[in-house]
């Protein structure tokens, strides 16, 4: 079966979410079934690709190449670290002016930006986020008071919704002209964003929570890898060490 998955050309993250939701189902079928016997179904080891992020200050550089008119979706997609589908769907309604508070609770699943479809978030769970202070200043300039149903990141030609290809497209051309190697938006925001909180010291708990996630393991893959953790740790007690040589 994974040979065949394989063949169809789907990647090991697929492949592995197939297998779950099976051992999934055989597992709730027992409990209801009780006379179904079944050998336990393995759990498949896949490779996991490496997950690109980008630096920060890769991060302000493209940022600061994009045409203003376009910046306030990245802006909120690099400060609140929410999934590009969510800031497509971002309506006017949706944003409380005089607290700076920005309610993420739904998440596009059309590729249009005509006629959007939009439906829960990918884990179900919603969150309010305080707006810094550049993000609140593109809105004011730039999004309608007037139109709650109107998109809050509208695109500037068209003044609806972005269709989907439409920031990425605009991702990728303003990394080539900042000179920064190409990272899909997606892992260039959220998770190099919950990368630099891992490395500030924020909690694994005030991560998950900054990302929606409803269990630690998901929050586990955004934030810094054992290597980059130990290396400093390394370099802490090295200096640690160094320390105590001079004073002696």
């Amino acid at each position: 079966w994974r040979r065949e998955l394989i063949g169809k050309g789907l990647k090991g993250k697929t492949i592995k979410s197939i297998f779950a939701f099976f051992r999934g189902f055989l597992r709730d079928y027992r409990q209801g079934h009780p006379k179904f016997i079944i050998a336990e179904f393995p759990r498949i080891k896949t490779v996991r690709p490496d997950k690109p992020r980008m630096p920060l200050g890769d991060l302000v550089r493209v940022l600061d190449e994009i045409a203003v008119e376009d910046r306030g979706i990245f802006l909120c997609l690099a400060y609140l670290t929410i999934r590009p589908g969510e800031a497509r769907a971002i309506r006017v309604e949706h944003y409380d002016w005089k607290a700076g508070k920005l309610n993420i609770c739904e998440a596009m699943k059309s590729q249009s930006g005509d006629k959007p479809i939009v439906g829960g978030t990918k884990t179900g769970a919603e969150g309010h986020y305080a707006v810094p202070a550049e993000l609140r200043r593109w809105v004011s300039e730039h999004a309608s008071r007037f139109n709650p149903k109107a998109p809050l990141f509208p695109n500037p030609r068209t003044g609806k919704h972005y269709k989907r290809a439409v920031p990425t497209d605009i991702w990728r051309a303003a990394c080539e002209a900042a000179k920064v190697e190409y990272v899909a938006v997606y892992a260039a925001t959220k998770r190099s964003g919950l990368t630099a909180l891992s490395e500030a010291g924020l909690s694994i708990a005030d991560i998950q929570a900054m990302g929606r996630h409803t269990a630690e393991r998901m929050t586990r893959e955004y934030i810094v890898d054992d290597d980059a953790k130990r290396d400093r740790g390394t370099t802490l007690l090295e200096q640690l060490i160094d320390g105590e040589r001079e004073n002696q």
